[in-house]
């Protein structure tokens, strides 16, 4: 009890503990379809906060509507932690990482921010601080592993994509890539590698509410296809295949937005196995979607990045 309030505080975990017990569900039943036994005991334990479609699968399986209880219990406990987490959330999409790391400092004292998401979300911001700010790729890679290990994540440990919340895929990226620029590349492409698989798993096989993630879950598969061919240019034709793989589905899903920077990485490999008709056909399509979004400046900008001396031989065709 808070003393100062008088207020009584309680865990989801409780809740789901009492009414779990209460239906004669054990975890593993509860868990089924929906994430592994020790993420429930997690719940459970007051370390983590199931998604919302985490609380769908279990309001169905039990047959009680356990949406407001949640509502109530975020309302109640936790200190305007959502409000803070949103905060820190609009640093991240204004690229304001300065702003990130001071919040994250200010909210990492707090009590409400010492397990489950909220630590999660102050492990995340030092992980992106570090790696993008201060280039100490070790300190990130250390702050995005303690971020995984609240849903029980580690390296060596592989749970299945229904695991995974949206936090522990942005902590995934941001360990993995910067792993790869600490040069350690063989732990930096086994995380790129389980989280393209687990962002492709979740858009095709939808295990959310209404696909309310769907454009998440392209822009992780996206951007990990875009750092494996970044990170491992020496493998053109194995890197093709992936990026083939990823066009054609944001094809499928009519992401054109995504498609630019693959379409220029194709046109490199393309370039570099002697195919110059079909890396020119790449290149004017993913030039072609920088420039309707942007300026051709920008996308002259953006295809030197990533095709480099290839870059004014392709030029000549647009």
């Amino acid at each position: 009890m808070d003393a100062s309030t008088n207020t009584v505080f309680v865990d989801f975990g409780d809740v789901l503990r009492y009414y779990r017990k209460k239906k004669g569900i054990s975890q593993e039943l509860l868990a089924d379809g929906v994430c592994s036994r020790e993420y429930i005991g997690l719940i459970e334990k007051g370390k983590n906060i199931p998604t919302l479609y985490m609380v769908d699968a279990f309001s169905k399986k039990m047959g009680i509507n356990l949406f407001d209880a949640y509502a109530l219990i975020i309302e109640h406990n936790d200190f305007d932690t959502h409000l803070k987490i949103q905060r820190m959330d609009d640093a991240i999409s204004a690229q304001n990482i300065p702003l990130l790391y001071q919040l994250a400092v200010e909210y990492s004292t707090l009590p409400g921010f010492s397990a489950g998401v909220p630590y999660q979300c102050v492990m995340h911001a030092f992980a992106l601080y570090y790696s993008n700010m201060l280039h100490d790729y070790d300190k990130a890679v250390d702050s995005a592993s303690k971020g995984l290990d609240v849903s029980g994540l580690s390296a060596s440990d592989r749970h299945p994509f229904s695991m995974l919340t949206n936090l522990d895929m942005c902590l995934l990226l941001v360990r993995s890539v910067a792993l790869c620029r600490a040069e350690r590349y063989a732990e930096g492409r086994s995380d790129l590698e389980f989280l393209r698989e687990c962002a492709k798993l979740r858009f095709t096989e939808s295990h959310y509410i209404a696909n309310r993630n769907r454009r998440f879950d392209i822009n992780i598969f996206a951007l990990t296809t875009f750092n494996l061919c970044e990170f491992f240019p020496d493998e053109p034709e194995r890197n093709l295949v992936l990026l083939d793989d990823s066009i054609k589905m944001l094809d499928r899903y009519e992401c054109s937005c995504e498609q630019s920077d693959l379409l220029l990485y194709k046109a490199r490999f393309l370039y570099d196995l002697g195919e110059m008709n079909g890396a020119r056909n790449c290149f004017n399509a993913g030039y072609y979607l920088i420039v309707c979004r942007y300026s051709r400046k920008e996308a002259d900008e953006r295809a030197m990045e990533i095709l480099e001396e290839r870059f004014e031989s392709l030029k000549k065709t647009t």
